[in-house]
């Protein structure tokens, strides 16, 4: 293990699946323009070196001289051979086995073979062994090559929001603007986003109003209007007019920070079957060097030392398991980048597995079915006027952020009282000290001396909850909302039944709201005026009963309910650090239709990595046979043994490509 990523030796087939850090020394494979014209150079001289080492042996040009051993392939060897020694190297300093020894090992066979060939009298052989070098080093960098540029296809969501992240931003000072670089910059100070900039940093509308497209956090292409005091995120870009933005969050802290470094963190989590494929490919090295020895111990005895050395490097070449090491983190690495092309974010590579084997999605109702901006319906006071009442019911719910606080405070429309003391009861409501009055605002359904008077069933009809209003003690009044279900939320709760899961409604509303809701929306099941603690406990007795749950919720009230499920999706927009925590993936733009099309992608990464482990275990158990056989060269083992791993890379490409 890498010391300081975290992720695997350097084996050179392993690249693809660790993040280019500056901090890390595992890096992954260049693409830019200028290194893949390097590299496509290197390559090209290669393969000259290569193809004029079989010609000129063939026409005998020098092979019957003493210089023989100056064959020109030597320069693939060189330029191509080098790394992988070096890698080889490196893995045996961190004591251990991998690939690129066996690869190493083959590439010294043959060169040792080669000077044999020429230096040693009896001893004939029709094989030119440098170019059986210089091949094996050449296909095994073009393999690296097309796997690489592969991989780097399902990276280019990371890649592109590195390099949309701005570097420098337009300071604001008492004596005018300066450039400063966004690192330098600290909360509180102001910057200007000029129209067709990106913002530097995350903050705060200062001052003017403008369009923000937000695409590269979300991908939705539908830009955001925003005015003084509305949130702004970095990279997002600045559409129509200029702003003023103050910084709230440092450089390292933004949401785009963030979310590259959870990025990072799903290639680093490996699935269990990711586990199971190390495992097998470190028994198989060994394995093949036993097998190498054997057949070589075998054909020498009974042919010649000659065909024994053959067919024990061909062994070599054919056996090293990097498709095999490239099955999951590519497929892996494709699942995610597509998924962050939607606006969903995979924070644990594992949770793929996990995803394809759910049967139950559990869905929380406010903010999650419905649009979340909850408005007053109707307000009913028994003692004081509805202005008193609405006051203290305002003032009380000031400091909350919770949607039916917002809503209350809107509904007014005045500046609220600052309360002298408030406590947040999470799931229950607010208590508040008010000019010396004790204000509490709970749930109907929590509100033992309300009892009696829910019973009035127009209080329950459509979505509306119920908020009871006790001052000192008394009950004094109560507030009735209401929410609107998201438009495409009926189509997200069909797609998921025909795709044969059993759906499940968990909501606090009381029974009247969830039952309408469940019925509108054709859940399987529904649960009503469940606590936070309670919805954690029902997806818990769901998993007791055998059900693999998917838990979609807010992200904060639902916390303990998305900690229980096996897997769990949070709603939250891109600015609720609660929403981005709390699941092991994210809706970014919150669009719940997306979900349906998700669990297929996630069902068909699963697949892959299935289908790619066979290809590469029947390809390498083929291609060993027939090598111990002597029907196939070390020259046809090498070119095999890149099909396989180009195979697999290929097949994971395929995962870019779905789009529903």
């Amino acid at each position: 293990m890498h010391k300081e990523c975290g992720l695997h030796n350097h084996d050179r087939h392993q690249k693809s699946c660790c993040f280019n850090d500056e901090h890390c020394a595992c890096h992954l494979p260049k693409t830019d323009k200028k290194s893949q014209k390097a590299t496509f150079v290197i390559l090209s001289v290669s393969l000259v070196s290569a193809v004029l080492s079989y010609v000129f042996f063939k026409l005998e040009l020098y092979s019957d001289t003493v210089f023989a051993f100056l064959d020109i392939g030597w320069i693939a060897i060189l330029l191509c051979g080098l790394p992988i020694y070096k890698e080889a190297f490196l893995s045996l300093k961190e004591k251990k086995i991998v690939s690129s020894l066996l690869i190493s090992l083959a590439l010294t066979a043959s060169i040792v073979m080669g000077f044999v060939s020429i230096f040693l009298e009896g001893f004939s052989s029709h094989e030119n062994y440098f170019f059986v070098a210089a091949e094996i080093a050449f296909l095994m960098a073009l393999g690296e090559y097309i796997e690489d540029l592969t991989s780097s296809k399902s990276r280019s969501a990371i890649q592109s929001l590195i390099a949309l992240t701005p570097s420098m931003a337009t300071l604001k000072t008492n004596k005018g603007y300066t450039e400063k670089a966004v690192s330098e910059i600290e909360i509180g100070d102001i910057v200007l986003v000029r129209p067709n900039e990106k913002i530097p940093l995350d903050g705060v509308v200062f001052s003017g109003k403008s369009s923000i497209n937000q695409s590269t956090l979300t991908g939705e292409s539908l830009p955001r209007e925003v005015e003084e005091g509305g949130e702004v995120y970095s990279s997002t870009l600045n559409l129509t007019h200029p702003i003023e933005v103050k910084v709230t969050k440092k450089s390292h802290e933004s949401v785009i920070s963030r979310l590259i470094e959870y990025y990072k963190n799903a290639i680093k989590n490996k699935a269990p079957i990711a586990r199971i494929v190390d495992k097998i490919a470190s028994r198989l090295v060994p394995l093949a060097l036993v097998t190498a020895l054997i057949v070589f111990a075998i054909t020498a005895g009974s042919i010649s030392v000659t065909e024994g050395l053959a067919r024990g490097m061909a062994i070599l070449v054919v056996f090293c398991p990097c498709g095999l090491a490239l099955a999951t983190p590519t497929a892996i690495s494709a699942t995610i980048g597509n998924a962050s092309r939607r606006g969903i974010l995979i924070k644990n590579g594992a949770t793929l597995e996990v995803l394809s084997k759910i049967d139950t999605i559990a869905f929380d109702k406010t903010g999650t079915l419905t649009t979340g901006q909850i408005e007053v319906d109707e307000v009913t006071s028994f003692n004081m006027t509805k202005e008193e009442l609405l006051s203290l019911a305002a003032s009380a719910e000031a400091q909350s952020e919770h949607p039916i606080a917002k809503a209350i405070v809107a509904f007014y429309g005045k500046a609220p009282k600052t309360p002298q003391k408030t406590l947040i009861k999470t799931g229950v409501g607010v208590e508040a000290v008010i000019d010396g009055k004790k204000v509490e605002l709970v749930k109907a359904s929590q509100a033992a001396q309300f009892e009696d008077y829910i019973q009035n069933e127009e209080f329950f009809q459509g979505h509306k909850s119920v908020v009871a209003i006790a001052v000192d003690g008394r009950l004094e009044g109560a507030i009735t909302l209401k929410d609107t279900i998201k438009e495409k939320a009926h189509d997200t709760i069909k797609s998921l039944k025909q795709m044969n899961y059993q759906t499940v409604l968990i909501t606090g509303d009381n029974q009247y709201a969830a039952k309408e809701t469940a019925e509108n929306l054709d859940f399987d099941k529904y649960h009503y005026d469940k606590m936070p603690l309670e919805k954690a406990e029902l997806v818990l007795g769901l998993r007791k009963s055998g059900k693999r749950v998917l838990m979609v919720g807010d992200g904060v009230n639902d916390a303990p309910a998305l900690a229980q499920s096996d897997a769990s999706i949070s709603m939250g927009s891109i600015g609720s650090e609660a929403a981005i925590e709390a699941g092991d993936i994210s809706l970014l733009n919150d669009d719940i239709s997306k979900i349906p099309s998700f669990m297929t992608l996630a069902k068909r990464g699963v697949k892959t990595i299935h289908i790619n482990i066979f290809l590469s275990l029947f390809i390498n158990a083929v291609t060993v046979a027939l090598s111990a056989a002597g029907l196939l060269s070390a020259v046809w083992g090498a070119l095999l043994h890149n099909v396989s791993s180009v195979l697999v890379a290929l097949n994971s490409a395929l995962l870019l490509t779905t789009k529903k």
